[in-house]
């Protein structure tokens, strides 16, 4: 009698994957739930997830650039304590595609997204068009370490769109296509930030309102091995903004 192994197909072990540390994260709702993620699909399956865990800090950690064809699910967990999306350095891009935006932020739901790069995000089709790189819902979001470059708008909000409360710490908010870097309600700044248009209020100890980036363009710049916008000579940022946590 002959056995024949049965292959899995890579999606339904994503899937299984996904579904018990979901499990998990409900079981105990003070663990949490920890997700990576390296393109597209597993990005998505992230989002999916943390929106599934329920109360709790759940995170996502994006361990390699990510290019997208199409808007990421939205952030939509109004149980969770707080969703983090650590960066680590890495580029989420949607390549300029009409109707690809990064990220979209719920009603309720808390976000916190550290050291990543957020780019290429175009909306121009009402009445989507506010908020290219991040459109936030009513929501609450921190953006530490980040940049939001890139990014375009047919109404509004080229970079960020926000309807609820965004605080920025040692971001840059910079060299959209097209819409105006920060639109809609007041954005809160902890401090040394930089705007391309002065759109995003900015007033906080060290913060630099209508200054000039001068980002290069989207990159592998040494020492590091992921695609970066470098400051060019320039720029009103460098040396100017502190690193947090090891990272700028």
């Amino acid at each position: 009698m002959t056995n024949h192994l049965k292959l899995v197909p890579q999606r339904d072990l994503v899937t299984l994957a996904l579904l018990v540390t979901v499990l998990i994260a409900l079981a105990n709702p003070a663990l949490g739930a920890d997700f990576n993620a390296s393109d597209e699909t597993t990005l998505n399956a992230a989002i999916t997830g943390v929106n599934s865990a329920g109360a709790g800090t759940h995170t996502i950690n994006i361990t390699a650039d990510i290019n997208l064809s199409d808007s990421t699910t939205a952030l939509d967990n109004t149980a969770a304590t707080e969703i983090i999306i650590n960066g680590n350095g890495f580029t989420v891009d949607g390549q300029g595609i009409n109707g690809v935006r990064p990220f979209e932020i719920g009603v309720d739901t808390t976000v916190a997204i550290n050291d990543l790069t957020i780019s290429g995000g175009k909306v121009k089709v009402p009445p989507g068009d506010y908020g290219g790189g991040i459109r936030n819902l009513y929501g609450s979001l921190r953006l530490v370490n980040s940049t939001v470059s890139g990014n375009s708008a047919g109404a509004n909000g080229g970079g960020i769109h926000n309807e609820g409360a965004v605080t920025l710490t040692h971001s840059i908010i910079a060299g959209q296509t097209s819409g105006v870097d920060c639109s809609g309600i007041g954005i809160t700044s902890n401090g040394y930030n930089l705007d391309s248009d002065g759109s995003c209020g900015l007033s906080g100890t060290g913060d630099i309102a209508n200054g000039t980036a001068d980002l290069q363009p989207l990159a592998v710049n040494a020492p590091g091995t992921t695609a970066t916008h470098a400051l060019g000579p320039d720029s009103g940022a460098l040396d100017v903004i502190p690193v947090v946590n090891g990272s700028c």
